[in-house]
């Protein structure tokens, strides 16, 4: 039989309707050779005949061609698949008519693909979800395997088409932004209609950068303002003019600055200008301070340079002297080739913006390796009291750092001066060095000395495969001695080490390992190296118990991308090396991405191996599959960490093959966790949506029986989302029924949570009293769990202390007492807690810090912890951005008698809450904004009615009452004092 009869035999030899019954005999002759048509397989299988040919089914034949007509790009058949259905047939158009309408209503799908994508739908978005849905029910029975993945794909390609868009150029140096910058992130997954006053605030901002991502964010604020506030594109244009003249007067700051001229010239400027809104001067002042820094950085160089001179002129090089810049530019050689999928592109992506990223540096011919430890603890490997880490500070060639005295240990410095740890962090920020850190954790317990060994050979292990090669490349290493490892025994012991680390490294990336040439290893003492203080100082500040240091370590951004928490090292390693044979990574891996991610940012190694692996599981329905098997065990287990569960269910969404659907119970995962991110984001319209109720309603239907507690937390979060958008009573109806459920099928924990939740909105209703059987009987639950539930009795207790304060309860006090500090209540404590949390910024202790002043203002003038809390006002702690600061601001502000200090508190207040997304946050803004009203000038009279019409149009369920009573503040005979303000607007909580 020849190729073409053969082809005809393979595809399509069918004489049967469409319901099985014959319809005549055809013999076809091809070629010479005759083809009996006649007997071959029935419908729905295929058959052998005695020759042993094998005789395809009709539903392979119709498959084929559904495919075909669908698909091509004609949407039409191949010449060879006309001829074979024409010598099938002796009415071909019979058989392909209907499934010609069957293609004709698939590419309707894509037709109405385009139309979504023209619209702005994404993925994202449950328009998309629903189209999906339908284009897979519309393909089941029909299609199977790759061509019903096909098909899927052609009806929905236009949604995962890429634009391509060319990069552009980076700054050499990022721009000043904002006190509080906002980090480019893609675009919120939840539908969401911004307010006028954001997008405002949006526009005033990005046009202050002057960066490319800075101009297309404006450009974007811009479009939705003129898409959903076409009668505010003239405010929209005055705010960009505003934002040019304040990046104007951020430039002329910071020059004033470096040159050592004072500020005020340029404040008069912005009063001629107009622009004398409190954060645009603070930012300002902020550039001006920057300017100062610089010039007193310059002059600190100059003299440690002349320093270093008279000690070279007078003493002669240091023992070990660091690197030279090379005299000639080193010879170009051909980029390290690594294989494919092996992780290596994704990493050279990394850091973007940071200067002290190991993997975004630029290449250099010769490194110098500093390493240096933090902790006493190298003999566990579980989590200890001053856990040991392992800090590597990467210097390339052409880099040079200023000499730092000899014997220089960070422990024994303070924080300014000029060799202080600021301006040494500040000079490793500035310099082109990588920044690399481990935990001891990561390693196997084994013996003290073996620990510590093994730290180094992974942080070398780690850096090695992240260090950037362009051509050979040279490498010293200067590890501080420790114990055992000192002079010549540590030296030949590291000498091994580094080798093994160049063995193992050989066999994942065999031409890396030959761009490297390590010479000797150095043991060294701390004063050998004149540079071993910045690595000492990094691994000072990562171990440092002291509150001050970790606020400092903070501003770095360089835990993370940098300073790995955790069991990194040893997962990140694992990783590129599986990446670099294009092995597969097992799902066990995969899990810990997401703890790694989690703690870190979004631009360290986790968060790009998760979108490594994500973009290669969209085209591998089997390994999304494996993924999902693991999530749905975490599901089951009776040890769920639910932010680890909504991470692992988000990423299968967010990578979902295109033929292929969660399944109900992660489905239901999803939209919990969508709603989650909403509430988060302040975020109050997603329960309205009519696409997202109708699937969460069927799918906590049909889960009710199958998994209760599922369903409850999905519920809780609707129940939060209607809090949010001051819906109070319908969060409390969708709660109750739920009561009657068992406590066997909800388990302790969410009937806890459910108990709790309910007295929240018993208290919101104004039942501040019923509230508090409600909670006691939550906190009894949480005790009764085999593990100790400390966090949510924490939250509990503070819910039942803020109703018993608005109560008057006679134990309001006791209550109080068991939230801040755990035991009985006496005066004593209670003025001394007040004067402790005066001067406290721990994030930790801001929302016991919130509710202490929101008793201590209902308190008598002369009560003695008001008067400590008071008394302490030199010493406040500055307000952070995040709730609930702006009530503590809020809250000072009232304990201040009236004058130019308590404007200033009530500013501070106001600006805070504004700074935050939110609806809740806007309301709580307009009654800062209403208790200040009184001192305001009239312009911002103004200002304040549009804050109280965005609050009505964004929240409805505000009421009539609550807008009431926040325009009565602008009449002077209608007037009434804050506290009674907040009382009446803002129920329970929220204040």
């Amino acid at each position: 039989m020849n190729t073409l009869l053969s082809n005809l035999v393979s595809f399509f030899s069918s004489l049967f309707k469409p319901n099985g019954t014959a319809r005549n005999s055809v013999t076809a002759s091809i070629d010479g050779k005759r083809l009996d048509a006649t007997g071959i397989a029935s419908e729905d299988s295929s058959g052998v005949d005695a020759a042993g040919t094998t005789k395809p089914s009709l539903k392979m034949l119709e498959e084929q061609c559904r495919h075909a007509l669908l698909c091509n790009p004609t949407g039409d058949l191949s010449k060879n698949l006309r001829m074979c259905v024409s010598l099938v047939f002796s009415d071909p158009e019979a058989f392909l008519a209907p499934l010609r309408e069957w293609a004709d209503r698939g590419r309707k799908f894509r037709m109405e693909s385009e139309a979504m994508v023209a619209r702005g739908e994404d993925r994202t978005g449950f328009a998309f979800d629903s189209l999906k849905r339908d284009v897979l029910a519309y393909l089941d029975g029909v299609l199977t395997d790759d061509r019903r993945r096909d098909a899927a794909w052609f009806m929905l390609e236009p949604f995962f088409e890429e634009p391509e868009t060319p990069a552009e150029p980076k700054p050499e140096k990022a721009p000043d932004k904002p006190a509080k910058s906002v980090t480019v992130a893609p675009k919120k997954s939840v539908p969401d209609v911004p307010s006028k006053s954001i997008l405002l605030r949006e526009i005033l901002k990005y046009a202050s950068w002057e960066d490319p991502i800075g101009k297309q964010r404006l450009n974007e604020a811009l479009s939705a303002l003129e898409k959903y506030y076409p009668k505010a594109v003239l405010e929209g244009k005055q705010q960009v003019e505003k934002g040019k003249k304040l990046s104007a007067f951020k430039n002329q700051a910071y020059k004033a600055g470096c040159s050592g001229k004072p500020l005020e010239s340029v404040l008069e400027k912005m009063k001629e200008e107009n622009i004398i809104e409190q954060n645009h001067l603070s930012f300002v002042e902020k550039s001006y301070n920057k300017g100062k820094d610089a010039r007193m950085r310059r002059f600190q160089a100059n003299q440690i340079k002349k320093e270093l001179i008279k000690a070279k002129n007078k003493n002669g090089a240091a023992s070990i002297p660091p690197p030279k810049p090379a005299k000639k530019p080193a010879p170009e050689t051909t980029t390290v080739n690594t294989p494919k999928n092996s992780g290596m592109d994704m990493i050279e992506k990394i850091g973007n913006g940071h200067a002290n990223i190991l993997s975004a540096l630029k290449p250099s011919p010769s490194w110098t390796i500093l390493i240096d430890e933090t902790g006493r603890n190298f003999s566990s490997s579980g989590i200890v009291q001053d856990c040991g880490r392992m800090v590597a500070l990467f210097v390339p060639n052409g880099e040079s750092l200023p000499d730092l005295p000899q014997e220089w240990h960070a422990v024994d410095q303070s924080l300014n001066g000029e060799h202080g740890i600021l301006n040494v962090i500040g000079r490793i920020q500035s310099a082109k060095c990588g920044v690399l850190g481990i935990p001891v954790t990561v390693l196997p317990k084994t013996t003290v000395a073996d620990q510590w060994i093994s730290c180094v050979e992974d942080i070398l292990s780690l850096g090695f495969r992240l260090l950037p090669l362009d051509g050979d490349t040279k490498i010293s290493i200067f590890v501080e001695q420790r114990g055992y490892f000192s002079g010549s025994n540590g030296s030949i012991m590291l000498t091994k080490t580094v080798d093994d680390v160049l063995h193992r490294l050989a066999y994942a990336f065999p031409e890396r390992a030959k761009k490297l040439s390590v010479g000797k290893s150095h043991i060294i003492r701390k004063g050998d190296h004149p540079w071993n203080g910045y690595a000492d100082a990094v691994a000072f500040m990562w171990g440092s118990p002291l509150m001050r240091k970790k606020d400092l370590l903070d501003t770095t951004g360089w835990i993370g991308p940098c300073l790995f928490e955790r069991d990194s090292a040893k997962i990140l390693i694992r990783c590129l090396d599986i990446f670099s044979k294009e092995q597969k990574l097992d799902a066990t891996d995969w899990t810990k991405l997401f703890e790694l991610s989690a703690s870190e940012s979004e631009t360290s190694l986790a968060s790009a191996f998760l979108h490594a692996l994500g973009q290669e599981t969209r085209n591998n329905t089997f390994l999304w599959r494996t993924f999902l098997d693991e999530t749905v065990r975490h599901l089951d287990s009776k040890a769920i960490r639910m932010d680890l569960l909504n991470a692992q269910v988000r990423w299968l969404k967010q990578w979902e093959p295109v033929d292929t659907q969660l399944p109900p119970r992660i489905r239901l995962m999803w939209l919990t966790s969508k709603l989650a991110s909403a509430n988060h984001a302040g975020c109050t319209n997603l329960h309205e949506s009519d696409a997202f109720r109708k699937e969460f309603d069927e799918l906590c239907e049909r889960l009710r029986r199958e998994d209760c507690p599922l369903v409850a937390h999905a519920k809780l979060h609707l129940a939060v989302s209607y809090t949010n958008a001051f819906e109070f009573e319908k969060a409390r109806d969708l709660l109750l029924p739920m009561r009657d459920w068992p406590v066997e099928g909800l388990g302790l924990r969410m009937e806890g949570r459910l108990l709790s939740s309910l007295g929240q909105h018993t208290a919101f209703l104004g039942d501040s009293a019923g509230a508090l059987p409600l909670f006691d009987e939550a906190i009894s639950l949480f005790r009764d769990l085999s593990e100790f539930s400390r966090l949510e009795i924490g939250q509990t207790s503070a819910y039942a202390a803020t109703a018993a304060m608005d109560a008057k309860t006679p134990d309001a006090n006791e209550r109080l007492a068991a939230y801040i500090w755990g035991a009985p209540f006496s005066e004593e404590r209670f003025v001394a807690e007040a004067r402790r949390l005066a001067a406290s910024s721990r994030p930790d202790e801001k929302y016991v810090h919130h509710i202490l002043l929101r008793h201590l203002v209902e308190l008598p003038e002369d009560h003695p912890a008001r008067a400590a809390y008071l008394a302490e006002k030199d010493r406040w702690s500055e307000p952070a951005f995040g709730h609930p600061w702006e009530l503590i601001e809020f809250y000072r502000s009232l304990l201040l008698p009236k004058g130019s200090m308590r404007n200033e508190r009530l500013l501070s207040a106001f600006n805070l809450a504004m700074s935050e997304d939110g609806a809740t946050l806007q309301v709580i803004a307009a009654v800062i904004a209403g208790a200040a009203i009184a001192d305001a000038p009239a312009d911002d009279r103004e200002q304040y009615a549009n804050l109280i019409a965005c609050c009505a149009e964004t929240l409805p369920a505000l009421g009539e009452t609550r807008i009431a009573t926040l325009r009565s503040q602008l009449d002077p005979a209608t007037r009434i004092d804050p506290l009674s303000l907040a009382r009446t607007v803002l129920p329970f909580n929220f204040r």
